[in-house]
């Protein structure tokens, strides 16, 4: 019995061996992604680190890279979760940290009000934000949330559930919606085909249709100017669309030269201070949205004014015209016609 004993507390302690392991590599290589600037990669090994082995100074670093990565929302929480954890243990230190970080971060929150059109049913809805239920007791609160998109849904027993969808901005603030009153399953019953009614009296068969003469088929009419028109208006849109792909490469070419003077590295490894991150980045996003976009209109304003030209080379040459004379000779009159075709 007590072999059995030692054999699963030697397990026990090599199992939490392994995991102290684990969340010390988690931990590292969070520590290196942020330093280098990754947040959206560091943020999930901290928070799987923490999820591993759970301590203090790895929910301060995952509050802290939730911050630099613009998820306000879930940093707010882990700073408020580590002041709690800080108080248990007496770390004045730490909670001193957590605090001030705190205080920074609440004026850049983004909050969501809910409301409802029938408060008399409130404590019958069963809401959910995103993947998380709310109780009708926050209802009029505002909760902070992350900037981005998100999905508020609404039940009650016996009723239709209602959902919307909206995206949170980065900018501080609060968005407010209102819950309307949700509509009964119960549909009404599907009205009861009618037979039609005869008629009072025999209908008399409906005339013959005269035949019209067909009329004989217009000549062809020459393809040369549709296709030399579609030939210059293809090539006119292709000319505007060179027009904007230069105007888009030369904004791209504008906001990377701004984000390179915001920091000493291209990459944004070498930056003064947070808020020159956070602008470097934002140039170099609308740099890269405005070098696709130059792309795209410079592709097909070429391939349309290639186009263009082609149609109006291949467009066929219109007829010349001719003049035709035809002598006439008859009883009363001699002389010539003229006559002139297209």
């Amino acid at each position: 019995m007590m072999a059995v004993m030692l054999a699963a507390l030697t397990s026990t302690a090599q199992a939490a061996d392994a995991d102290t392991a684990l969340a010390e590599s988690l931990f590292r290589e969070g520590k290196r992604l942020q330093a280098l600037g990754k947040y959206a990669e560091a943020c999930p090994k901290f928070a799987e680190s923490q999820k591993v082995a759970p301590g203090l100074g790895t929910l301060l670093n995952l509050a802290s890279c939730h911050a630099q990565e613009g998820k306000t929302a879930s940093a707010w929480a882990e700073f408020n979760d580590a002041i709690a954890q800080a108080k248990r243990l007496g770390d004045t230190q730490r909670q001193a940290l957590a605090e001030k970080n705190l205080q920074a971060l609440e004026p850049r929150l983004t909050y969501l009000r809910l409301e409802t059109a029938d408060p008399t049913n409130a404590a019958e809805l069963s809401i959910q934000f995103d993947e998380s239920p709310l109780s009708a007791a926050s209802l009029g609160v505002p909760i902070p949330v992350n900037p981005g998109e998100h999905q508020i849904t609404a039940s009650a027993p016996a009723k239709q559930p209602w959902s919307e969808r909206f995206v949170a901005p980065k900018d501080p603030g609060t968005l407010t919606f209102t819950i309307p009153a949700l509509r009964p399953l119960s549909a009404a019953p599907a009205p009861v085909p009618q037979a039609a009614a005869p008629a009072p009296y025999p209908l008399a068969p409906a005339p013959a249709p005269i035949a019209q003469p067909t009329p004989a088929p217009a000549p062809p009419r020459s393809t040369s100017r549709p296709l030399r028109t579609a030939g210059f208006v293809i090539g006119g849109i292709g000319l505007g669309s060179l027009a904007f792909g230069g105007l888009f490469y030369i904004t791209a070419s504008s906001e990377n030269d701004r984000a390179k003077k915001l920091c000493t590295e291209g990459d944004g490894t070498r930056c003064a201070n947070l808020a020159d991150k956070e602008e470097h980045d934002k140039h170099l996003s609308t740099a890269k949205t405005a070098r696709t976009l130059s792309y795209v209109g410079l592709g097909f304003g070429a391939a349309a004014v290639t186009a263009g030209i082609v149609m109006i080379v291949a467009a066929p040459a219109r007829s010349r015209e001719q003049a035709v004379i035809t002598p006439i000779i008859d009883r009363n009159t001699v002389g010539m016609s003229y006559a002139q075709s297209f």
